[in-house]
């Protein structure tokens, strides 16, 4: 098992939680929005269905586990892996990769990915830029 935060618990942050989640992984999701974070789970449990109604799961729950936290450090500290899935604005996602990189461990891998902005930029002021992978 392996220990997953995802920052941003919109539709993409949703569906990267479910996906690990299914495949067995320990999940934290943070958002800073308390109603989206209240939202999560419902939205699993929809997306859990559609993957029932066509085939595509045949367990009756999801093998691993996701949790909702309201405080980032919770969400990273011990994270092997933190997945950025927040607005693709650039203040940001800049923000949270700077707070982030200074709250996890120095060997946990981060994972961001934009539609136009500049990866090189988003990762500037982090801690540890050998550990991001951007797309």
């Amino acid at each position: 098992m392996v220990k997953v935060a995802v920052l941003g618990c919109g539709i993409l942050g949703t569906k990267i939680a479910g996906c690990l989640a299914y495949h067995g992984h320990l999940v934290k999701v943070y958002d800073s929005d308390a109603r989206a974070l209240n939202a999560l789970y419902s939205n699993l449990e929809s997306d859990r269905e559609d993957l029932k109604k066509d085939g595509l799961m045949i367990q009756r729950q999801f093998l691993g586990q996701v949790l909702c936290m309201g405080r980032l450090e919770e969400a990273v500290q011990d994270a092997d892996f933190i997945f950025e899935a927040v607005v693709d604005n650039m203040e940001i996602k800049k923000d949270l990769f700077e707070r982030t990189s200074h709250l996890c461990r120095p060997s946990t891998i981060f994972v961001t990915n934009t539609l136009y902005l500049d990866v090189n930029e988003i990762v500037e002021k982090t801690a540890y830029k050998e550990v991001c992978i951007v797309s």
